[in-house]
């Protein structure tokens, strides 16, 4: 290894308990569940606008703020589609559920 990746792992090691929590809560477990939902939306099932890779990802996504912060950031659909389906509770495929909805608008603003 290298001295400055020893001085990393030497500082992280230092940390108090409750900040590597934070950490990896906030930081580490919201990347590790965006990259596999950037998976799903990457999928080939996805791009024939196919939800089923990305629709059992939908109300994990809406039940933590962390998520929606993320997805808010770096998915430029993200807010429009989260405005009408949670906020103004209309989805716009109306013989879905809100949940399928709000995945197909997803996949219809990337690949449509």
């Amino acid at each position: 290894m290298s001295i400055l990746q020893d001085e990393l792992e030497n500082n992280i090691k230092k940390l108090p308990e409750e900040l590597k929590k934070y950490i990896y809560e906030e930081y580490i477990e919201t990347q590790l569940f965006y990259d596999k939902f950037k998976d799903a939306l990457d999928s080939k099932e996805s791009k024939s606008l196919n939800i089923v890779n990305i629709h059992p990802f939908i109300p994990i996504i809406l039940a933590k703020p962390k998520y929606i912060k993320c997805l808010l950031l770096k998915l430029y659909c993200f807010e429009t589609i989260y405005n009408d389906h949670k906020i103004k509770k209309q989805k716009t495929f109306v013989l879905m559920n809100n949940g399928q909805s709000f995945a197909q608008c997803i996949l219809m603003y990337l690949y449509h």
